[in-house]
């Protein structure tokens, strides 16, 4: 049973990596063709404070988030943000829906930005949940001490990929934490009182749905069965040292690299082998992707959680 519940998994990870591959690019944006920006609002409720950017509602929180902002320089235009206020709320809908894929599903994207040294972010929080029929919510789970779970700490990396968690800044957010395969809803709230952040209002830029319903529908039966890239990273949670074991048909040359979630690079180093064992140390606890690639070109990424 254990060995079938493998394959099956290993099933799912190689159809999940080919169904990316054949996903067509769009011209005008280079981005996957699919609805990954909402289809409409279906509410707001401004609260105190709000009105910066609603001359340019919806338009401005409808499509991708500012190509310019950046970690020192976020966005600041009333073009590309839309602030709710203190306990303001807004609700959008996915006509396409948000499916679970691996990883991140969804990312938030707010204007917050590092400064001081170490460098901190000054964040204006914003608590996220989904929903199938608008009817019935789902609120992802969060920390007012470590603000993880919430949006609007991240900053955004305006000139990367924004359906690519890995570098595009933002919040993400993964639907198999809520156990949830669909939704076709998103909720952001303000924080308030609930959470001691550096403002007095969340201001929304945008919102991505990573994986759409039109990737989940790709027929199985119609792409080949030719994953060659396979890893296994273990323990997950780990709390001292994360293991690896790569299933790959070629030459053993990978290069690994790991990140956090605010696109900085934790970790770079070439590996000959099918096995890799790497010691935390003085990582923090958290959650970190990992990007595992081959000189020829094919990769994958893997999420960890480090827990000390």
């Amino acid at each position: 049973m254990d060995a079938l519940i493998k394959t099956l998994s290993d099933v799912r990870w190689c159809f999940l990596l080919t169904a990316l591959l054949v996903m067509v690019l769009s011209p005008k944006t280079g981005f996957a063709q699919g609805n990954h920006w909402p289809s409409a609002v279906v509410s707001v409720e401004y609260g105190t404070g709000a009105g910066f950017g609603q001359e340019y509602f919806p338009d401005n929180i409808l499509g991708p988030p500012d190509s310019t902002a950046t970690a020192s320089a976020p966005s600041s235009s009333p073009q590309e943000l839309l602030s709710l206020g203190t306990n303001g709320e807004i609700i959008l809908i996915f006509e396409g829906g948000i499916v679970n894929g691996p990883g991140a599903d969804l990312t938030v994207f707010e204007n917050p930005f590092l400064y001081g040294d170490p460098p901190r972010s000054f964040a204006e929080t914003g608590i996220v949940a989904v929903s199938v029929d608008g009817e019935v919510w789902y609120e992802f789970p969060w920390s007012s001490e470590t603000f993880e779970g919430l949006a609007g700490v991240t900053p955004t990396h305006g000139a990367s990929n924004p359906l690519d968690p890995l570098v595009s800044g933002g919040d993400s957010f993964d639907l198999a934490d809520l156990v949830l395969e669909i939704v076709y809803q998103v909720r952001i709230t303000d924080s308030g009182d609930s959470v001691e952040d550096s403002g007095p209002s969340f201001d929304l830029d945008a919102v991505a749905a990573i994986y759409t319903s039109e990737w989940q529908a790709v027929n199985p039966s119609e792409i080949p069965f030719t994953c060659e890239l396979d890893a296994n990273l273990y323990p997950n949670p780990f709390n001292s040292t994360l293991h690896m074991q790569m299933n790959f048909s070629g030459n053993p040359d990978f290069q690994i690299s790991m990140y956090d979630l605010l696109g900085r690079e934790i970790l770079s180093e070439r590996v000959n082998s099918t096995r890799w064992s790497w010691q935390a140390q003085n990582l923090v606890s958290g959650t970190y992707m990992v990007r595992i690639q081959t000189v020829n070109g094919k990769s994958l990424t893997r999420t960890v959680t480090l827990v000390k």
